[in-house]
């Protein structure tokens, strides 16, 4: 009846409040309740105004509650807002991830510059190495070799010309000319017949 009466619901909260309202001194307990049929008898106390120990423990406890839930609000806060930090073992140097690239673009025959490398490294170091997907860079070697394929340029590197490669390329130039003559050859010998074949009129019809 006393809970409803204050409004209080909870049994936790309507006992904690009791026993506070005890150790401070603004009341006094005559006889606490044996079980459910009983109450609790209490008096008043003679004093107008809480003891000066009475008043410490309360802004102690209250000043305890305080800082437990300012604490738990800052920690939920923390776990939101901090992010995995980059670790910077795995950024290499630019030096090393240079190397590492124009090697395989040797090995793979690539034609892949400097600056395109220097700009793939920057790009990825100012995007907190990660790549153009936001996706963050775990095996930076796996990643770059992956890339280089659409780095290479289309032009391809000009090389010397073999001795078999310019036999070829003098046959090919000697069977086109050899059959360009021939067709012209047909030409005039077509040319020729026709103008045999044709006797020009005189007078009119």
């Amino acid at each position: 009846m006393v809970k409803e009466a204050i409004g209080i619901k909870s049994y936790n909260t309507y006992i904690n409040t009791l026993n506070d309202l005890v150790d401070w001194g603004f009341v006094r307990m005559v006889e606490r309740s044996k079980n459910q049929y009983s109450a609790n008898i209490i008096a008043l106390s003679n004093f107008d105004k809480a003891l000066d120990k009475a008043l410490d423990k309360a802004l102690i406890k209250h000043g305890s509650k305080q800082s437990e839930s300012t604490s738990e609000s800052i920690d939920s806060i923390d776990k939101q807002i901090t992010s995995k930090p980059i670790n910077n073992k795995q950024i290499p140097a630019y030096e090393d991830f240079k190397e590492y690239g124009l090697d395989k673009c040797s090995e793979l025959n690539f034609n892949v510059s400097e600056n395109q490398l220097n700009a793939k490294y920057q790009s990825w170091a100012g995007n907190g190495w990660r790549n153009g997907n936001g996706k963050r860079i775990k095996n930076w070697k796996s990643t770059l070799l992956n890339t280089l394929p659409y780095m290479n340029q289309k032009e391809t590197i000009e090389q010397p010309e073999t001795p078999e490669d310019k036999q070829a390329r003098e046959f090919m130039e000697a069977l086109k000319k050899q059959s360009y003559n021939e067709i012209l050859n047909q030409n005039d010998d077509v040319q020729s017949d026709f103008n045999d074949n044709t006797t020009p009129a005189i007078g009119g019809v």
